[in-house]
């Protein structure tokens, strides 16, 4: 069968690698299939020497290679030589398993005795008497009990019904409880409710449907179902089992199949479409067995809401089911044959629209009298009633009569906008009563097409809505459903003009006051211009629009320049209204009177700094020229000045102002050209004069000197002390170098100017808010402080080059520590690194470095001196009590570096001793035994130190070996090995040129050399009696690989172990005798006396003759167990009793827990037997004769 061709099944449909996963997964069922069957028996202690599992698994093997073969999977073909290869394989492992398994025949001598065997111990036994030792315990006798038989008909009292329309209740299945019976045929009888005639027929168990078996056992009920297709009352009159000796006892019951329930809604003069508040009249249906309760369901918009119409039943009506439909007794009907038949019912229903949506009215369910409930829902669709409930359409005028709408005069009409809600189109009553004729009252119809319509008013008066409805419902007329129109007035003014006269003579006048009445709806509006007249023409000097919110208003006109001036007013709005055209002109000659007031820009309440002046500029008003007083007023003196000729403005300039304190300045009076005077209450002027000058100083304690010290990088302040009014300008500059000065705005007078250079400061001016002052003459000293630096004393190092210092070499392993120096300010911190060099390799390191932390000038480092090799100390990022921020820039000329050289510790092993065991009495020096060879490590020449000492002695035997001058050497040591033992040689030191002396050797690398004595052999159990599955152990003493010679059952047999102990199984009866022992040269031997065993056979119970029986008896009587025994007598053996539980999923009895366990002793015959009674599996689970028992304890 060599591959060709493609394979069976195409790669097109499946592709290679999948067929392999499949290929694969199906040899890994087939192989835990076999590992289970193959466990199974090992686990219980079951002889599996089977041919029929042999050949089973051999030919299931066979056709799962023939079909891997027959489908050419790629990389998975197979060639005649494979096959004939896979072939005897499975042969092979088919037999090892189930068919004389070794491993299962260990297992079954001796359970226990062979996990303990020692990994040393060898099978020197072999024979067919050691393969069925699971064959000692045979025979089981398993006794039922059958229990008595009963039926019963409908054990939960259920009712049913059947009905020619709903598929799910055309047939009924009625349920038959069966115990401990299989039914050959069961006998129903079928009382017909309407005819009242009774039919009986027989079903076989082939026409009944059959739920499940439980079996004979805990649970020994069958449950089988009647299909019942007619209306009636069932019940059981018999149940005859196939088993004529079952008498079947049928419990009392019966079945009602009655007709189902129906119940449907109707309503002849439903409309679809409704109306919010409306209402509908429906007559529900219902036929059934009653009592009957309905449950029908108003869906609005998707949420439902359910309704219950109980008790539906004739007047007078008695139900022979009771209250408690569940737990009722069922009994043929006598007199109350019309308690079981069908009634029909017509309620009348009344529905009410309160909602608006999708209405669907229908009936769920209905339920008779006997329980059956019928869902009505798929059924029911056709007289599902569905409304469409629409919600009230809404009209209301979107007006508010406290702000009436408005018609004006010059226009024709005004829309009244409404708020409307439902479904167009509209229809609208309206009603209109002027405000002039109460009785003229007019109606009318308005269509409206949209929700966004409006009404037009044409005359003034009250527009009332008296009606609303649209197509489908009538409408309701919401609040506001009246709107009032009004026309409001046309605005007018009158004018009326009051001159007003000067003070100086009343034949001038200044000014004139226009009075205006006005008409109309305020607020108003009245705009007018004020022009002057000139050669070229009126001048507009002021357009203007006063808002008056009375009718009557005072316009004032002062011109404050002689001349002809025409008042002129142009337009009028009032509240409705708006840009009314209207000329009105009123002109006058005004010779005004003189004023002087002090400049719209001019302070009121100014500051100044003593010796400053002040000029106020002052603007005067009528005709030119003017003369005007003024005065000064100062700590009760008042000083008055007079300027004449002036024009139209003018500026006061005060003297230098002196002294500090509060000046006020007023104008008196002022004289115009025509000789008119007038006293002048302008708001005065308020200077105020400080009374002192800023200064700026610096700040000292006392007791202290104007100095500070400065660290590098960063910025010192220097304290000032500052008076005057915030904020301040201090001028500051360094006296060394350019001199060149700086500007500090401070706040606070406490404040400090901030410098960053060393030097000498000083202050040159100071100016706060207001006015500049003085500075005092006084220096601030700034001062650097140095960095700290850190150095080795020369007494500490070999040799200094630059910053790099060098310390004498040390051995590995010495404590050495050198001392640095610091310079600066305590504390200190210095950190640093650690480069490391191998030796040998040259391979740098970055080891973890410290950081020293130290009150004082001097410090310890500790060196390290664990590794052989340079190391390198670079210390670095330095810091002392005015530089914390460790710094690495601490010298000019670079980090201080220290470096040590640590010589390597020697070291000498010795290389593993080529004869490990010798014999008392040997000297190492001899020339049969090899010299050590010894390997150093270090610089020649060396010094080593070798001891021997026996293990069970405290002290040995030194020697010293000088003047080594190679890194090999071969040692012969002149001792004898005195006594039998263990010798442990070890190195005790090693010391080489460069001074270095290794001690810690011991142990590191030990030497173990074994005299030996003779050889001897003992037992490990004293016990002459054995039996055959026991293991009999023996410990060996001297030096292995061992030679035993022994004696089994007269045949000579010799075994050569490499261990100090032997375990031999005892696999058939015999006698087993030690003869001699040898140790690993054989040169010694010894002959042990009196080292016999007696080995003898395992004794046997077989119940029933080693057959398995099931044996069934009725409650009473009693099964008879027979037992067999092989072995010497007398005879003890244990017995138990395992209730039979039954296992549904598999359909069979299975052995459960232990309910019984009996001993008997001192059976002198080969035969026994007794008697029970009781149900459950009889067998045995030990056994004893003479000498042995199974299983061991």
């Amino acid at each position: 069968m060599a591959p060709s061709g493609s394979p069976r099944i195409p790669l097109r449909i499946l592709d290679g690698p999948t067929q392999r996963t499949y290929a694969v997964a199906a040899l890994g069922v087939l192989c835990a299939g076999q590992l289970f069957e193959f466990a199974s028996g090992f686990v219980r202690g079951i002889a599996r020497n089977s041919l029929t599992l042999f050949l089973k698994w051999t030919t299931i093997d066979y056709v799962f290679i023939l079909v891997i073969a027959l489908l050419r999977i790629p990389w998975l073909e197979i060639g005649r030589v494979k096959l004939i290869v896979l072939f005897v394989v499975a042969l092979l492992t088919n037999c090892f398993l189930f068919y004389n398994a070794p491993i299962l025949w260990a297992y079954q001598a001796s359970p226990t005795r062979l996990l303990e065997m020692p990994s040393t111990s060898f099978k020197a036994l072999t024979g067919p008497s050691f393969r069925d030792m699971g064959s000692h315990i045979v025979g089981k006798h398993t006794v039922h009990i059958l229990p008595p038989s009963s039926g019963q008909f409908n054990q939960d009292n259920m009712c049913f019904c059947l009905s020619k329309y709903d598929p799910d209740h055309k047939e009924q299945l009625i349920p038959i409880q069966i115990r401990n019976a299989i039914p050959r045929y069961v006998e129903i009888s079928r009382y017909d409710i309407d005819s009242g005639h009774i039919t009986r027929r027989n079903v076989s168990e082939r026409e009944l449907i059959r739920k499940g078996d439980s079996g004979y056992g805990a649970s020994d009920i069958t449950e089988y179902f009647y299909r019942a297709k007619q209306t009636g009352i069932y019940r059981i009159e018999g149940i005859y089992s196939k088993n004529p000796q079952d008498v079947v006892r049928v419990h009392p019951g019966a079945a009602y199949v009655l007709p189902c329930p129906e119940a449907k809604l109707t309503s002849p003069d439903a409309q679809a479409e409704q109306c919010i508040g409306a209402t509908s009249s429906s007559v529900l249906q219902v036929v059934g067995v009653p009592p009957l309760t309905v449950t029908y369901v108003k869906e609005i918009n998707g949420h439902k809401k359910l309704s219950k119409v109980n008790n539906i039943q004739p007047e007078g009506f008695q139900s022979i089911f009771g209250a408690q439909l569940g737990k009722r007794a069922f009994t043929l009907p006598d007199q109350e044959l019309t308690a079981v038949k069908s009634h029909q019912f017509e309620i009348p229903l009344d529905v009410t629209f309160d909602r608006p949506g999708q209405l669907a009215f229908y009936v769920e369910t209905v339920q008779d009298g006997c329980g059956n409930i019928v869902k009505l829902n798929e059924r029911a669709q056709g007289s599902k009633e569905h409304y469409t409930v629409h919600d009230l359409p809404t009209v209301k005028f979107d007006c508010d009569n406290s702000r009436p709408n408005l018609l004006l005069e010059n226009t024709t009409s005004t829309m009244l906008p409404l708020k409307v809600t439902g479904q167009a189109p509209f229809s609208l009553d309206l009603r209109f009563q002027p405000f002039t004729d109460a009785s003229a009252i007019r109606e009318q119809k308005i269509t409206l097409q949209s929700t966004q319509s409006a009404i037009e008013a044409d005359k003034p008066g009250v527009y009332s809505i008296i009606g609303f409805k649209n197509n489908l419902c009538s409408g309701v007329v919401m609040s506001p459903s009246s709107c009032e129109v009004i026309q409001p007035p046309f605005p007018q003014v009158e004018f009326t003009t009051i001159p007003i006269h000067s003070q100086c003579g009343k034949a001038s006048e200044v000014g004139t006051d226009v009075v205006a009445v006005l008409h109309g709806t305020p607020p108003y509006q009245l705009s007018y211009n004020v022009m002057r007249k000139s050669k070229f023409g009126p001048v507009t000097l002021l357009q203007k629009t006063d808002r008056i919110d009375q009718s009557r208003h005072i316009v004032h006109f002062l011109p404050n320049v002689s001349g002809n001036y025409v008042y002129e007013f142009t337009k009028l709005d009032d509240l409705y209204y708006k840009d009314i055209r209207f000329k009105k002109q009123i002109e006058q000659t005004v010779h005004p009177q003189p004023n002087a007031v002090f400049a719209a820009s001019t302070n009121h309440h100014t500051k100044r700094c003593i010796g400053e002046s002040v000029a106020l500029k002052v603007d005067l008003a009528g005709t030119t020229p003017f003369s005007l007083s003024w005065t000064v007023y100062f700590e009760g003196v008042r000083n008055t000045f007079n300027e004449t000729d002036l024009g139209s403005e003018y500026t006061i300039v005060s003297p230098p102002l002196a002294v500090g304190g509060k000046y006020i300045v007023s104008l008196d009076k002022i004289k115009d050209a025509n000789g008119c005077i007038k006293t002048l209450d302008s708001p005065d002027v308020i200077i105020e004069v400080r009374r002192d000058m800023p200064t700026a100083t610096f700040y000292v304690e006392s007791n202290t000197s104007a100095k500070i010290n400065l660290i590098e990088g960063r910025k010192a302040k220097l304290p000032l002390r500052l008076t005057g009014e915030k904020p301040w300008s201090v001028e500051y500059s360094r006296i060394e170098g350019d001199a060149k000065s700086t500007v500090a705005k401070i706040d606070d007078p406490n404040g400090a100017i901030e410098v960053s250079e060393p030097g000498e400061y000083q202050l040159l001016a100071i100016r706060d808010a207001h006015c500049a002052g003085e500075v005092s003459l006084s220096t601030y000293q700034v001062s650097r402080i140095g960095k700290p630096s850190i150095s080795v004393n020369s007494d500490q190092v070999s040799f200094k080059r630059g910053n790099t210092y060098v310390r004498h070499d040390i051995c590995q392993g010495s404590t050495d520590s050198v001392d640095v120096v610091f310079r600066g300010h305590p504390s200190f911190s210095v950190s640093y690194d650690i480069m490391f060099w191998s030796v040998g390799r040259g391979e740098v390191q970055q080891l973890r470095g410290d950081t020293i932390h130290s009150a004082f000038a001097v410090s310890s480092v500790q060196m390290r001196t664990d590794l052989p090799g340079l190391f390198q100390y670079t210390f670095s990022r330095l810091a002392d009590s005015h530089y914390t921020t460790p710094n690495s820039d601490y010298s000019p000329s670079g980090p201080l570096i220290i470096k040590q050289t640590v010589h390597a510790h020697p070291s000498a092993a010795i290389r593993k001793y080529a004869r490990p065991n010798i014999c008392v009495g040997d000297r190492l020096d001899s020339e049969q035994l090899n010299p050590l060879q010894l390997d150093l490590v270090g610089k020649a020449p060396f010094r080593i130190e070798i001891a021997i000492r026996r293990e069970s002695e405290t002290s040995g035997k030194s020697f010293v070996i000088d003047d080594i001058q190679s890194n090999t050497y071969e040692a012969r040591l002149p001792y004898t090995f005195a006594k039998s033992g263990a010798y442990h040689i070890d190195i005790l030191s090693v010391q080489d040129a460069a001074g270095c002396v290794n001690n810690d050797l011991i142990q590191k690398n030990p030497i173990t050399i074994h005299a030996s004595d003779v050889p001897s052999i003992a037992t490990l159990d004293n016990a002459r009696h054995h039996c055959v599955g026991d293991i009999l152990d023996y410990s060996l003493s001297g030096v292995a690989p061992f030679k035993i010679g022994y004696m089994y059952n007269g045949r000579h047999h010799e075994k050569t172990t490499k261990h100090n102990k032997v375990s031999l199984h005892a696999d058939k009866p015999g006698n087993l005798t030690i003869l001699s022992i040898g140790d690993q040269r054989n040169k010694c031997r010894s002959y042990p006396n009196d080292m016999t065993k007696e080995i003898h056979g395992i004794p046997t119970v077989k119940v029933e003759g080693g057959r398995v029986i099931e044996e069934s008896i009725r409650s009473g009587e009693q099964a008879e167990i027979n037992v067999e025994f092989v072995g010497v007598p007398p005879f003890e053996f244990e017995w138990i009793r395992k209730e039979t539980v039954y296992d549904k999923r598999r359909n069979k009895y299975e052995e459960g827990r232990v309910v019984e366990s009996n001993v008997v002793a001192n059976i002198e015959d080969d035969k026994y037997s007794f008697s029970t009674s009781s149900a459950g599996t009889v067998e045995a689970v030990s056994v004893r004769d003479r000498y042995c028992r199974y299983p061991r304890l």
